[in-house]
C-alpha cells in the first residue's frame, strides 16, 4: 500500500475555522439587537395607538380630573 494522498483545504475553509465562531458570534448579537429594537418599536406604536384611542394623549399633567361627572 502506497502513501494516502493528503487532503488539500482551501484558504477559506482555513480562515472559517479560526474566525467562525466569531463572527456567529456577532451575528446572534446583531440579531437579538435587531429583535429587541422591533419590539421596542412594535410597544412604542401600540401606546400610541391606544393612547390615542382612549383619548390620553390630549389631557395634560396639570389637568385635573373631573369625577363629578361619574358620581350620582
Amino acid at each position: 500500500m502506497g502513501a494516502t494522498p493528503t487532503a488539500v483545504v482551501s484558504p477559506f475553509l482555513t480562515w472559517f475555522s479560526s474566525w467562525g465562531n466569531v463572527i456567529f458570534v456577532a451575528a446572534q448579537v446583531a440579531f437579538w439587537a435587531a429583535v429587541a429594537f422591533a419590539a421596542v418599536s412594535a410597544a412604542l406604536s401600540y401606546k400610541r395607538l391606544v393612547d390615542k384611542k382612549v383619548g390620553v394623549a390630549a389631557k395634560t399633567v396639570g389637568e385635573a380630573v373631573k369625577i363629578d361627572e361619574f358620581v350620582e
